[in-house]
């Protein structure tokens, strides 16, 4: 009789090594690129979050501001010289010249309705805001609008 001696297979072959570690970087890959998105729209979350808190200063401001000072020229005035946001955000018509991470961009405009069956009084104002921050060579805008009327007492200094 003839004894068949098999050969026992004790650790690995090379092309199986080769398997395993082509196997772990695709995962490493995988798994790393899903952390690099979780924390970038985490942080694209945060920042939209401060743009909304920025934008919703000036419109509390503007509420307690009189009527005839709420302009262009005196929000970003404001906005400008708040100490606490002084080297993180800026405002300017111009948002390219700006060199602080938050960019603010105010627009007040007048409105008077077509048919001028008030005349021309100046009783609503319309006031554009937009904050733009750049994340990862991307720039993010949050841009928001508000309306503020003339109120009782301040119509009534006006006539």
């Amino acid at each position: 009789m003839e004894t068949k001696f098999l050969k026992r297979q004790k650790g690995f072959v090379v092309s199986e090594a080769i398997l395993a570690i082509l196997i772990l970087i695709m995962f490493t890959g995988i798994i790393t690129s899903l952390i690099y998105n979780i924390v970038l729209t985490s942080k694209r979350i945060k920042i939209s979050s401060q743009e909304i808190a920025y934008i919703t200063d000036i419109f509390n401001h503007i509420e307690i501001m009189n009527y005839e000072d709420v302009t262009t020229e005196n929000l970003m005035a404001y906005v400008n010289g708040k100490d606490e946001t002084r080297n993180l955000l800026s405002a300017a018509q111009n948002i390219s010249t700006l060199t602080t991470p938050y960019k603010m961009r105010i627009e007040v405009e007048t409105y008077i309705p077509t048919d001028k069956s008030n005349g021309t009084k100046d009783l609503v104002k319309t006031i554009n805001v937009k904050v733009e921050c750049t994340l990862a060579k991307k720039t993010y805008f949050t841009e928001m609008s508000t309306v503020r009327k003339i109120k009782d007492s301040e119509l009534e200094n006006l006539m």
